[in-house]
């Protein structure tokens, strides 16, 4: 049973998650960026349009109201040019000039003395009776009214801009069972304040129109003044019975939020309804003290961008699902071709190493490119191989004349061993023989200073005995034996510095032949290539100290042989002047003499055999030294060799392996 294989082991798997995964967070961004941003902005829209819609109200009641404005010009710019008579039965026809329902009276009030003489309070005014007919009403011109120009609304008409009104805040009486309100006009009379003009307006058309606004917008609606006073009635909690009441004695949500509002002097507000939270929207009436306000459900404001969320879902998952089958399918013919792919490579890898197989291409796509590829890296590989091949043959031929090489240098080592070896022991041999050179030297010299003695000798008793001559005539045989034997031991020394000298001339040839051998082995005979040399140098050091050594021997056996001759001539003389004492002692001068040179020179020779004897020491230990070098290079030629038939063993387990290749 095969192991069950994680989704994520195959492209396909991984695509086909990393793409639902990305559709997944698409979906999500998207949802994200709509409530982040796109439904804000249709918030704040359909909060503009409900503002819109309420200020259409504003614009229902301003329109009214310029009606009333434009009225009380009329009347403010007629009554100045009127007489007090013409005012009283002018005036009802100038407040119901239009007819408008809305208009409750109106009236004049004029300043102290401007209107009669002497009058403070001369004003005129009209207010509709029940049937709707206007009358008059003398109440503000009674004792028990208080003076009509000291009134807030007088004086705020008194204060008013010309041609502008002033609208007092709402108020009801007992005249009219609806609440109203006035527009207080300054009336000017050749430039001068005359009085005030007022018109009083109904505000019971409020409710006809929040009613109608609540109706199309689904919403609650209502008229407030800026200190909370309810002007009209809603649904959302304020009756006929509550205008004109503060909006703080509510305890209903939307009197609460209003009252809060109007407070914190804001015009949105959200807050909670008894159900849903709510949106509160304040909108002033522009020249007047009232504000419009509005609250509806957050919901319902935000009802488009669900919608609009609604609809993007119904438009996107069927794509969403449909790119998801599309990509999948296109997945899986994609993992198809792969799995083709491996099979040729399998197939390309699986054989017998044929590097002249390519994987089949049919197009131009990605899956060819890689064939593409992959062939070229197959005959790239193939023309390597070839080079290998070729290579690793080129490389066995010096496999095995490095073998060859090896095995004759350690050969010529085993020589050079040997000979090394020979030469150590004539070496000490020659310095044996220089030893017994310095020994009889100094033999020669005892010899010689007793000559110089018994001459002497005989020199003081030449004039006292014939005997004593014929004694130095044995004397001088004597010493010329010894010459003899002194020559005879100069000769053996000549003939050991002439072996010293082939042999040092041997040493430097064979240094010269293992430079070479160096030479040939590369690295390896680095370290025996200057021990070479150094023997090489010591060698000619050797036959330069012969040759100095076999000079000063020349000299020697020259005053050997001229002491003989002298020795010769003097028993001569001693034979044939006997006689002559003083020729007798004149002789045994000279031979004095002649053997004083002859002890010089035994000393000379007696320091350069030492000396001799020295370097033969020194060549000695050299020597030994250069056999130590040389059984290392033999040691080092054996490991070599068997390096190379370790490297020709290894050369040949790759021609095995390359030629496994079918090229």
């Amino acid at each position: 049973m095969q192991p069950t294989r994680s989704p994520f082991a195959t492209i396909q798997g991984r695509y086909s998650i990393g793409l639902i995964v990305f559709l997944l967070i698409a979906t999500i961004l998207t949802v994200f960026s709509i409530q982040t941003w796109i439904a804000p902005t249709l918030k704040k829209e359909g909060e503009e349009r409900l503002k819109l819609n309420l200020n259409e109200v504003g614009r229902d009641i301003t329109f009214a109201l310029r009606e009333v404005k434009a009225q009380q010009r009329a009347i403010t710019q007629l009554i100045p040019t009127l007489t007090s008579a013409q005012i009283d039965t002018q005036l009802p026809h100038l407040i119901d000039q239009y007819g408008n329902p809305l208009v409750f009276g109106g009236g004049i009030w004029p300043l102290p003395n401007k209107r009669l003489a002497g009058v403070d309070r001369a004003s005129t005014f009209y207010h509709r009776d029940d049937s709707g007919q206007l009358v008059e009403n003398t109440y503000w011109n009674s004792d028990e009214a208080p003076n009509y120009y000291t009134q807030p609304w007088h004086r705020a008409g008194q204060n008013a801009p010309r041609g502008a009104c002033v609208w007092a805040n709402a108020y009801k009486d007992g005249a009219s069972a609806q609440p109203r309100t006035n527009c207080a006009m300054g009336i000017y009379q050749q430039g001068n304040l005359y009085g005030v003009a007022t018109i009083d307006v109904t505000l019971g058309f409020f409710n006809q129109l929040v009613a109608e606004k609540q109706k199309a917008l689904d919403a609650n609606i209502a008229i407030v003044e800026s200190d909370g006073k309810i002007l009209s009635q809603s649904r959302g909690g304020f009756t006929r019975d509550d205008v004109l009441k503060s909006v703080s004695r509510f305890n209903t949500p939307f009197a609460k939020a209003i009252d809060t509002a109007l407070n914190q002097q804001t015009q949105r507000l959200i807050f909670e309804g008894k159900d849903q939270e709510q949106t509160l929207l304040l909108s002033p009436v522009s020249g007047t003290p009232w504000t419009l306000v509005v609250a509806k459900p957050t919901s319902a404001l935000t009802a488009l961008s669900d919608k609009i969320l609604t609809t993007l879902a119904w438009i996107q998952l069927p794509l969403i699902g449909l790119l998801l089958v599309v990509m999948l399918i296109a997945f899986k013919r994609l993992h198809g071709r792969f799995a083709t792919f491996k099979q040729n490579v399998d197939s390309l890898s699986s054989g017998d190493a044929d590097l002249t197989l390519r994987l089949p291409t049919k197009g131009n796509d990605e899956l060819d490119s890689i064939s593409h590829s992959v062939n070229d890296f197959i005959a790239y590989l193939q023309d390597l191989v070839q080079k290998v091949m070729s290579a690793n043959q080129t490389c066995s031929n010096y496999v095995e004349q490095i073998s060859h090489d090896a095995s004759q240098t350690l050969s010529t080592l085993d020589a050079h061993v040997r000979e090394t070896e020979g030469v150590a022991t004539a070496i000490n041999q020659l310095s044996a023989s220089a030893s017994d050179v310095a020994e009889n030297v100094n033999q020669s010299h005892d010899v010689t200073r007793q000559m110089q003695s018994e001459a002497q000798q005989a020199r003081e008793e030449t004039q006292a005995s014939t005997r004593s001559v014929l004694a130095l005539v044995d004397n001088v045989e004597t010493s010329e034996q010894k010459v003899a034997q002194m020559r005879e031991h100069t000769k053996a020394i000549e003939s050991i510095l002439g072996v010293i000298g082939d042999i040092a001339e041997q040493t430097n040839l064979l240094a010269l032949n293992a430079a070479i051998e160096a030479a040939r082995a590369g690295d390896q005979g680095r370290g025996f290539a200057v021990v070479a040399d150094e023997v090489r140098n010591l060698a000619s050091r050797t036959q330069q100290s012969t040759g100095e050594v076999d000079k000063m021997l020349a000299q020697v056996s020259d005053a050997v042989t001229q002491a003989s001759q002298s020795m010769q001539e003097t028993r001569e003389q001693c034979v044939s002047s006997s006689e002559s004492s003083q020729q007798v002692e004149q002789r045994i001068e000279t031979m004095t003499q002649s053997v004083t040179q002859v002890d010089e020179l035994s000393t000379q020779i007696a320091t350069a055999a030492t000396e001799q004897s020295q370097v033969t020491e020194d060549i000695s230990q050299t020597m030994t030294s250069i056999r130590d070098i040389v059984a290392k290079l033999h040691q080092h030629g054996q490991t070599t060799e068997q390096r190379a038939h370790d490297l020709q063993a290894a050369n040949t387990a790759l021609q095995q392996l390359v030629g496994q290749f079918k090229v």
